[in-house]
């Protein structure tokens, strides 16, 4: 009986770790099914959350096109990653979004690398209250028009194969913040737009979900880069009272953000959906009246 027991002691923790092992394996190959091999094209992808859902998506075995006005920057990241995940995964393209031919070029240079697109991570944002229209310019428009541009290489109906855009909003989108109403506008923007093409009445017909992610202030150069001066640089109201909260804010790591990013493509039962990213610990789906 002893023996027995002696036994189920040593051979328990064995199957229990090769079980185990066999369900991380049945998990981590359904976690990479839905974007092995896929073809994805993320603006902002040379620093802050859009790096981060580059490195994310590399890691999930995408081949991922970075998109960025910084060609320097832009051709280290893609040396950075080549080394990372292989050269034939990763590819630079410059892009200003707030230039139609610009995103033209750059999504017109991914499909002639990789043949299609199937996920688009649209990752640009901008604060200046001050210069509105351009705010508004890159933040709002340029998001449409990567996300319009995309869609025409992306809809199943006309030779495309379907897939996914994930629009980076932002909280303030869905609760404005009171120092910065066009960045907020701007965002909410993007919801609108977002859940707008999730109601499409011709889903069955292109294929293409849209979602969109609303995270809290995030650990990036852009908001490190955060003082008084700039503030009032940027011509945020009452930057005194901004500059006075911003070290008492606890910033959001970006890859809590990229797994919030991943979370969007693979669940395909989402479309139309916002997903908030509150803190590294809380991440929750919007909740929107129904009509």
């Amino acid at each position: 009986m002893k023996t027995s027991y002696r036994v189920l002691l040593v051979v328990a923790p064995i199957i229990f770790a090769l079980l185990y092992g066999v369900l991380i394996s049945q998990k981590s190959s359904k976690d990479t099914g839905l974007i092995h091999g896929k073809v994805a094209f993320v603006t902002g992808g040379t620093q802050g959350i859009g790096h981060a859902i580059a490195d994310a998506l590399l890691k999930k075995g995408a081949k991922v096109v970075i998109a960025a006005r910084d060609s320097d920057r832009g051709k280290e990241v893609e040396v950075d990653f080549a080394k990372l995940y292989g050269e034939e995964n990763v590819l630079f393209t410059k892009c200003d979004v707030t230039l139609t031919d610009s995103v033209e070029n750059a999504i017109k240079n991914t499909v002639d690398r990789y043949g299609r697109i199937d996920i688009v991570g649209n990752n640009v944002g901008i604060l200046n209250e001050k210069d509105y229209e351009y705010c508004i310019n890159v933040n709002l428009l340029g998001i449409i028009r990567v996300a319009n541009t995309a869609m025409k290489y992306m809809r199943k109906d006309r030779g495309g194969n379907g897939g996914v855009i994930i629009n980076s909003a932002s909280m303030a989108g869905l609760d404005p913040n009171d120092n910065s109403p066009v960045y907020s506008a701007s965002k909410a923007g993007i919801v609108g737009f977002t859940r707008a093409w999730g109601y499409s009445l011709d889903y069955d017909d292109h294929l293409v979900r849209m979602n969109c992610l609303c995270p809290d202030m995030t650990d990036t150069p852009f908001i490190r880069s955060l003082n008084l001066e700039t503030l009032k640089e940027k011509g945020v109201l009452q930057p005194e009272l901004f500059a006075e909260d911003l070290p008492h804010i606890k910033s959001i790591n970006p890859a809590t953000v990229a797994n919030a990013f991943i979370d969007l493509v693979e669940d395909e039962s989402k479309n139309g959906a916002a997903l908030l990213v509150e803190s590294d610990t809380k991440v929750r789906y919007g909740e929107f009246m129904e009509y």
